[in-house]
């Protein structure tokens, strides 16, 4: 009975972290931008990773406004979840998603370099999806991406929250070339 008490008083903790890292709907504050992240490593040298296929927490996502060069970094919260409402109307470049943690005596470090480029719509939930991304040994081999996950649980965690009434648009992500 203790286990399940102490499971109860986790899941809530991290129900509660989730819910007060959303910024709030105001008329003056009326975008976001939002996804999930699920990163799977399928190299040579990585294949037996213990941190492959489970949600990216803590991940540092690096957005840069393509016009201005404007930087804004951010993390990935519990589940995989990344929430800003820092960025506003325009194109930017998925620029870098940087990860590292030690298990045991050995740190996995994991960075994408491929970039890919969306749109902000203001006014809207810039919905950017639920983003499986697999790693090869020359970059990004595969990646998926599916919006209705992220709409479907985002409503689910947060049923009161004023950004389920905002419109929704899903981004989508293009590959990018660096010059």
């Amino acid at each position: 009975m203790k286990i399940v008490k102490i499971g109860f008083l986790f899941m809530l903790l991290i129900l509660l972290a989730a819910c007060s890292s959303i910024p709030k709907y105001s008329p003056k504050n009326d975008t976001l931008v939002l996804g999930r992240l699920i990163i799977t490593r399928n190299s040579s040298r990585s294949r037996d990773n213990p941190t492959n296929g489970v949600y990216r927490t803590g991940t540092q996502i690096t957005f840069v406004e393509k016009d201005s060069g404007q930087v804004t970094k951010i993390r990935t919260q519990s589940e995989g979840w990344f929430i800003t409402d820092k960025l506003k109307s325009g194109t930017f470049i998925l620029d870098e998603l940087y990860d590292e943690r030690k298990i045991g005596n050995t740190i996995h470090k994991m960075s994408l370099t491929t970039l890919f480029n969306f749109t902000v719509e203001e006014g809207k939930v810039n919905n950017l999806g639920f983003i499986e991304i697999e790693i090869g040994d020359r970059g990004v081999s595969d990646m998926t991406i599916n919006y209705d996950i992220v709409k479907n649980d985002f409503s689910s965690l947060y049923p009161d929250s004023e950004w389920n009434t905002v419109t929704w648009a899903n981004s989508r992500l293009a590959s990018d070339q660096r010059n």
